[in-house]
């Protein structure tokens, strides 16, 4: 059976004028995953349900209404606050409009009551073995004069940007104790969390929010220099 050209030229551009504007549509005709109904995402399960409550997709957790609509915005489940990013995402490790939201994604009320800059640190950083080196500081098992194979981590403090540069050169159990240390001054409530990141195998380049501060890690070859933001 010939069909009429026009009309098979109408369904091409339909469909690919769906595809730019929707791109989270299944275009299969038994739709499953992202849909959009009326404005609103939804997400369609395999058994053809909606998704409703809390639903993780790959590394990231949304939430859904019981219309099966997705959540943005602020949200509370099981007496605890969540914020749903624009994307429906939860967000975690962050700040939002001054509230702190912890590595579950919970609003948490125990705000940091010390919070040291790069200069405050730099000080106490005298009581852990480092020492003066180029304006910066560093923990030589041998002093500012030890050979760089034998250097652990490099400290600076920075201006505009980024308040401070932590570089950890070397792993070993005396050193990892003072990482920890060294990131609980600087991130009060989340400094444990950003250890176990950088204990993660395989770990990779990556910015975070934690604390109100920008953290930026650079995986390099030489090992993993961490910059801090001030607190925002």
């Amino acid at each position: 059976m010939k069909m009429n050209k026009k009309i098979i030229a109408g369904i091409i551009c339909s469909v690919i004028i769906a595809g730019a504007v929707a791109t989270k549509i299944n275009m299969n005709a038994s739709s499953t995953g992202w849909v959009q109904v009326n404005g609103a995402w939804e997400y369609v399960k395999t058994d053809g349900s909606k998704a409703t409550g809390w639903l993780q997709l790959n590394n990231d957790w949304y939430y859904f209404y019981s219309d099966g609509s997705m959540a943005t915005g602020w949200i509370q489940s099981s007496g605890k606050w969540y914020y749903m990013l624009n994307d429906g995402s939860m967000a975690v490790n962050t700040k939002v409009n001054g509230y702190y939201l912890d590595k579950d994604g919970v609003w948490n009320t125990n705000v940091p009551s010390t919070i040291y800059n790069g200069a405050d640190i730099k000080q106490k950083l005298y009581g852990l073995g480092f020492v003066d080196l180029n304006g910066g500081l560093t923990l030589n098992q041998y002093g500012a004069k030890g050979a760089i194979n034998f250097t652990k981590m490099d400290f600076s403090v920075l201006s505009d940007k980024y308040d401070i540069n932590l570089t950890i050169l070397q792993s070993d159990t005396e050193t990892d104790k003072k990482v920890k240390t060294i990131l609980n001054w600087i991130l009060p409530t989340q400094g444990d969390y950003l250890y176990s990141v950088l204990d993660t195998n395989g770990l990779k380049s990556q910015t975070l929010e934690l604390d109100g501060r920008t953290v930026n890690i650079r995986v390099q070859s030489y090992g993993i220099a961490i910059d801090f933001s001030p607190i925002k």
